[in-house]
């Protein structure tokens, strides 16, 4: 299941990466479902990630490395760490942490997520108690041994709502 609608800008979509928030395999539905008929879209790194199989490895491995260089060429003033940058990543925080609360994810789904996003952010607000409720929580966890990130999921999204709107991002 993807948090990814394609119709985000690169951008956005890079940063997520960066912060834990879609996989590589996501990143490769992202360019296949897209729909915007921006210049990028003529790029040869953006043509190859719409050729990419999400079933074959070295596709799926470089699915960040090319959707970078596709950020690098088209959008060169692009800061990771702004402003813009943050809420892009918020907003699809906030969708995964939706899609969580309705599917058998793991909880080291959502927490892996966390490390990053504090780094990136400096210990955004909207983060809530993630960082205690993921303590302990490995890629073995489940939900029955981490019930806490489920109560830490739901609180967020008590406060935070639903993300702003998907367009744009």
């Amino acid at each position: 299941m993807s948090i990814l609608e394609g119709y985000e800008v690169p951008t956005a979509v890079l940063v997520a990466r960066e912060m834990e928030i879609v996989s590589n395999a996501e990143i490769i539905g992202w360019a296949n479902n897209h729909s915007s008929v921006a210049p990028y879209t003529e790029d040869m790194a953006f043509d190859e990630l719409r050729r990419s199989n999400p079933r074959r490895a070295t596709d799926v491995e470089m699915a960040a490395t090319r959707l970078a260089a596709l950020v690098q060429q088209h959008f060169p003033d692009f800061d990771k760490n702004s402003a813009e940058a943050e809420e892009s990543v918020r907003n699809l925080f906030l969708r995964r942490l939706q899609e969580y609360c309705v599917s058998l994810t793991p909880p080291f789904t959502v927490c892996q997520m966390v490390q990053p996003i504090e780094e990136a952010y400096n210990f955004p607000v909207w983060l809530g108690d993630l960082y205690n409720a993921c303590d302990w929580v490995d890629h073995r966890s489940t939900l029955q041994q981490a019930p806490q990130v489920g109560e830490a999921v739901a609180r967020i999204l008590a406060e935070y709502g639903q993300p702003l709107s998907h367009r744009g991002d």
